[in-house]
C-alpha cells in the first residue's frame, strides 16, 4: 500500500512542479493487502498554448506600451533565451522575484535584480513608472511592490494564478517559452528605448553602490563581503541552496549569479532549509557542486 501512496505523491510533484508533503496516520502501515498493485510511473510532457485571440490582444497591448516592464518568476527558469529575446524587442527591463533569481545573469544588460523590501532600487523604481507589467512566470503576492493602477498581461501555465494578485488586463494560460516565442514572431522591434535606457543607467549606478560596499574596508568581517568571496569559488553550473535570514538578503542583493541555481524557502520563509537543500539537490545532481 505504501509504494502506491508513495508513487502518486512523487507524480503529485512532478505534475505540480512543486513540494509534495505525505501524511500518514501510524496505523495505516501495521496493515497489509494481498492484491498485486497496478502501478505506472509514466509521467506526460504537455504543452499548453493561449487562446489565439488572446495573444493578438497580447500583441497590441505591447505595441501600444513604451515603459513596459516584465517581472519574471520561477516559471521563467526553463526560458531563459525565449524571455531575453522578448524583452529586448519590446525594450523592457526585466525585473525578477527571489525565486526567480537566476532566470537572468544579474549583470545581464536587461536585468534590473530582485523586487520586494530586499530587492533594489532600480526595480522597484521601474515598477512606478511603467505603463504595462507583465507577469511572466510568477505569483508574486507583494502588492506594495507593484504598480497602482497599470494595465498588466500575466503569462501562467495555472490557470488559477492568473489574476489571483494582481488585477491583470489580460491572462494567457500557456506554457511560457512558447507564448514568448509566437509573441516574438508577432512583435515589431520597438524603436523607443529611453525608458529601458534610463534602467539600464539606473542599474549601473547601483551596481556601483554595490562595489563600493563589497569593497570596503572593515575592522570585521561584514556579510557582504562573505557572500562577494563566494563568486571565486563558485561554479559556473552549482546549486546554491539558501537559507533564511540574514543570508537571503545578503545573497539577494550581492551574490551575481551567472548560470547558477538557486534554490530557497521564499513563500514559508523556513529557518534552517539550506541544509537539507543542499543534500538534496547533490542527490539529485551527483556531479554539481
Amino acid at each position: 500500500m505504501f509504494c502506491i501512496i508513495h508513487e502518486g505523491t512523487f507524480r503529485e510533484a512532478y505534475d505540480q512542479k512543486g513540494v509534495a508533503v505525505l501524511s500518514v496516520p501510524d496505523d495505516v502501515f501495521l496493515e497489509s493487502i494481498k492484491q498485486k498493485p497496478l502501478r505506472s510511473t509514466t509521467i506526460p510532457n504537455y504543452h499548453v498554448y493561449p487562446d489565439e485571440e488572446d495573444m493578438n490582444q497580447a500583441v497590441s497591448l505591447l505595441q501600444q506600451s513604451r515603459k513596459p516592464v516584465i517581472l519574471a518568476g520561477k516559471g521563467a527558469l526553463e526560458a531563459r533565451d525565449a524571455l531575453v529575446s522578448f524583452a529586448d524587442k519590446i525594450a523592457a527591463p526585466v525585473v525578477m522575484s527571489l525565486r526567480g533569481k537566476g532566470v537572468l545573469p544579474d549583470e545581464h544588460r536587461l536585468n534590473l535584480g530582485n523586487l520586494g523590501q530586499i530587492g533594489t532600487k532600480p526595480a522597484y523604481e521601474a515598477m512606478g513608472e511603467t505603463d504595462l507589467l507583465i507577469l511572466a512566470g510568477t505569483s508574486f503576492p507583494y502588492r506594495e511592490f507593484l504598480p497602482n493602477d497599470v494595465p498588466a498581461i500575466q503569462i501562467d501555465l495555472n490557470p488559477d494564478q492568473i489574476g489571483k494578485w494582481y488585477p491583470v488586463r489580460l491572462g494567457l494560460t500557456g506554457t511560457l517559452e512558447e507564448t514568448l516565442l509566437h509573441l516574438n514572431k508577432q512583435l515589431p522591434y520597438q524603436e523607443s528605448r529611453e525608458f529601458l535606457k534610463a534602467c539600464q543607467k539606473n542599474m549601473e549606478n547601483w551596481w556601483g553602490h554595490i562595489n563600493k560596499i563589497v569593497n570596503a574596508d572593515h575592522e570585521k568581517l561584514q556579510g557582504a563581503h562573505v557572500i562577494n568571496g563566494l563568486h571565486d569559488v563558485m561554479d559556473d553550473d552549482a546549486i546554491l541552496s539558501v537559507d533564511v535570514g540574514n543570508v537571503t538578503t545578503w545573497t539577494a542583493r550581492f551574490l551575481r549569479l551567472t548560470n547558477q541555481q538557486f534554490v530557497i524557502s521564499s513563500w514559508l520563509a523556513t529557518m534552517g532549509c539550506g541544509l537539507p537543500g543542499a543534500i538534496a539537490a547533490q542527490l539529485a545532481n551527483r556531479t554539481n557542486k
